[in-house]
């Protein structure tokens, strides 16, 4: 597989040649995307560091940015550091980002003679496009490293300017693979039992009580989303972390039940409401990087 081209640092020195070199591969293959890093240093300064899901520490970090429609809008972003600790998350409106979102893919890393290496595998059924004969991904990599406060990134936004994914290099000629079903069902049972009634209490009803439901999420198409809960549990969330808190403010933590949770990128249809098609948007439009001006970065088929 080829290499994608060289890495930009742009901390702390802007446009700069990287101190240490990253070498990636990307390649795909009818059942997802692979990549590959190879992230040259000395192993003595790699740190590497085991951290929940979506909660990276100080450590070192590799991740990659993708836009399976290629619309400098929307993507998702996939992360890994050192010793293989994952975050991931989705964007949207070109530069904001949905840490709520979880996708399921793998990915696996190890510290090598020459630094340290990593691996993801992102399964065309986690990310949403539309089925097309041929198809051109927004792609962007990047690279942390933790001893000197280095950020390598492939296609780097321009000082001064906003936006992420309209900066992302252009990865073409991606062809034979399908999207995936995007159906997501999480089904739950419970069964609760009642205390022994003694023999003169008038409650004869069932003393086990069973209680069930499930919540389904099917993307329809494009950007349309069918959400149905029946008989929703509320209280099937994930598990706060302890925090200590010393200071005078609460502590906030974001909602973990699976249901509702809204997409980030149809987090705000009110802009649509109040300026549709036919009305123009008074609103100021930043400057977009004209496609002409992109590198591209021809897709390398895998036989995995």
């Amino acid at each position: 597989m080829p290499l994608l081209p060289d890495l930009v640092q742009i901390e702390p020195r802007y446009g700069h040649a990287p101190t240490h070199e990253t070498r990636v591969r990307v390649a795909y293959g009818t059942k997802g995307l692979y990549v590959a890093f190879d992230c040259i240093d000395d192993p003595k300064h790699v740190r590497a560091g085991v951290f929940r899901k979506d909660q990276l520490g100080p450590s070192d970090i590799v991740w990659l940015e993708l836009d399976p429609n290629n619309n400098d809008t929307t993507g998702y972003s996939f992360a890994l550091n050192a010793s293989g600790s994952q975050e991931d998350s989705q964007l949207f409106r070109d530069d904001s980002e949905e840490l709520l979102w979880d996708g399921v893919w793998k990915g696996a890393a190890k510290l090598t003679d020459t630094g340290w290496s990593a691996e993801m595998f992102i399964p065309w059924s986690t990310i949403r496009f539309t089925a097309r004969d041929e198809y051109t991904f927004g792609v962007n990599i990047g690279r942390w490293l933790n001893h000197d406060g280095e950020t390598q990134i492939l296609s780097p936004t321009p000082q001064g300017l906003p936006g992420r994914m309209s900066w992302a290099l252009d990865y073409v000629g991606v062809k034979g693979i399908q999207p995936g079903l995007n159906l997501e069902l999480r089904p739950f049972f419970s069964l609760r039992g009642v205390p022994r009634r003694g023999d003169d209490s008038l409650d004869r009803s069932f003393p086990l009580l069973p209680n069930g439901g499930f919540d389904l999420k099917y993307g329809l198409r494009g950007n349309l989303t069918l959400d149905l809960a029946v008989n929703p549990d509320f209280g099937q969330a994930e598990v706060d972390p302890a925090v200590l808190n010393l200071g005078p403010f609460e502590v906030y933590f974001p909602s973990g039940a699976h249901f509702p949770r809204v997409q980030g990128d149809l987090r705000d249809p009110l802009p649509t409401l109040l300026f549709p098609p036919d009305r123009p948007d008074p609103r100021p439009r930043w400057p977009t990087r004209p496609r002409a001006a992109r590198r591209t970065a021809r897709s390398s088929r895998s036989t995995r």
